[in-house]
């Protein structure tokens, strides 16, 4: 029981911490927008796509930046498995024998 309050008293300090560092970095006190604009007049194709989801929704660009990026985690994950497949290697659990 100690262990888990203390845990979760940890937690607090931590997610403090996080939340007020902008403010006490900042001299004065007041703390400014973080969002930038990104110039889009010379972008194209996939770079204008994500470019525009920036300018217009951050938690939108955040979700679909964390998804593509699982995706190619496991894209690229699998085409591993398959050539260490191909070379004979087994890339599954491993047997513990203790």
């Amino acid at each position: 029981m100690v262990k888990k309050s203390l845990h979760s008293f940890l937690q607090s300090i931590v997610l403090c911490f996080f939340i007020y560092m902008p403010a006490i970095a900042n001299e004065e006190g007041k703390v400014e927008a973080l969002h930038k604009t990104i110039d889009v007049s010379k972008l194209s194709g996939i770079n204008l796509f994500f470019a525009n989801l920036y300018n217009d929704n951050l938690w939108l660009y955040a979700v679909v930046s964390i998804l593509s990026m699982a995706l190619l985690g496991i894209v690229l994950a699998s085409v591993a498995d398959f050539f260490f497949s191909k070379l004979g290697l087994s890339v599954g659990k491993m047997d513990h024998k203790e």
